[in-house]
């Protein structure tokens, strides 16, 4: 099984959210993808206690999807 987690929003993210995933990636040996600020989930992996971070992929959200706006593209425009 492999699991992909938003990690860019939330409360005290990425911090908070890297370290649950890390708990449940220890847990079930599952793989693991973060997605978000890639510098950020870097920093955060680096941290003590995040060993096993080699077989965590990390993908750069971009910074649409990190601007907090909420909306797609292009949503919410009135259609003809």
């Amino acid at each position: 099984m492999h699991v992909a987690i938003d990690a860019a929003g939330g409360d005290f993210a990425p911090r908070n959210v890297i370290a649950g995933a890390l708990v449940a990636f220890r847990r079930c040996g599952c793989g693991l993808t973060l997605a978000g600020d890639r510098p950020a989930l870097r920093r955060e992996l680096a941290r003590p206690g995040a060993a096993g971070r080699a077989a965590i992929r990390l993908v750069d959200a971009g910074k649409a999807a990190l601007s907090g706006c909420g909306r797609a593209a292009g949503a919410g425009k009135a259609r003809a």
